[in-house]
């Protein structure tokens, strides 16, 4: 009998034992699996969801920020030739100073050149003589060139005495004083000159 037990021929080595169900914790750990794996789907969907919900507001920032940066351009386009004009402006009153200032400086020079010339005419005449009779006196130079070409258009020799802001117009240069009052007398009994013309010296 023991023989027949571990016979390898007997039917009973044929017979396969049943394999073993599977246990009600072993299914419940399946499904606990999956639902994890539904868990970490929804998750990543939502995680998807909430990057592109980002991305299409920070879409929107960017194009509000690009549809208000030609307006700012156009501002600053608008302001630069402001200043630009601005400047010009400033410019040209600085350059009009300037040129009002050149000519006051000019005018100048050539009123000290006139002075200095009629320095200098007097300072001949002083040199030349130590009496004349003066005749006129005037304020305007050009009165006083006119009456100089008048007297020397009739033979005498005439010139300007300055005296501040005056201009004494003399005749005639005389070395002695007594010669002086003898020409006066016979050009105003000629009417040559005027009746309130005197015989000065030349110098003061």
């Amino acid at each position: 009998m023991q023989k027949d037990l571990f016979d390898p021929t007997s039917e009973w080595r044929g017979v396969r034992s049943a394999a073993p169900k599977s246990s009600f914790l072993e299914r419940y750990r399946l499904s606990m699996r999956l639902d994890q794996m539904i868990v970490v789907c929804i998750s990543l969907l939502v995680s998807s969801a909430l990057v592109f919900g980002v991305g299409v507001e920070h879409g929107r920032k960017m194009e509000r920020v690009r549809a208000k940066q030609p307006k700012a351009e156009g501002l600053i386009r608008r302001v630069i030739p402001k200043a630009e004009t601005v400047k010009v402006t400033v410019d040209t009153k600085k350059e009009n100073q300037d040129n009002a200032i050149k000519a006051t400086q000019i005018a100048i020079q050539e009123i000290s050149v006139a002075a200095a010339t009629a320095d200098t005419k007097s300072i001949d005449v002083v040199e030349k003589g130590k009496y004349t009779i003066q005749i006129v006196t005037y304020t305007n130079e050009n009165d006083a060139e006119k009456q100089i070409k008048k007297l020397e258009s009739l033979g005498h020799k005439g010139f300007v005495i300055p005296s501040g802001r005056y201009r004494q117009v003399c005749m005639n240069r005389f070395n002695d004083k007594d010669q002086a009052r003898t020409t006066l007398r016979q050009l105003k009994a000629q009417g040559m000159i005027p009746p309130d013309a005197y015989v000065r010296p030349i110098t003061r």
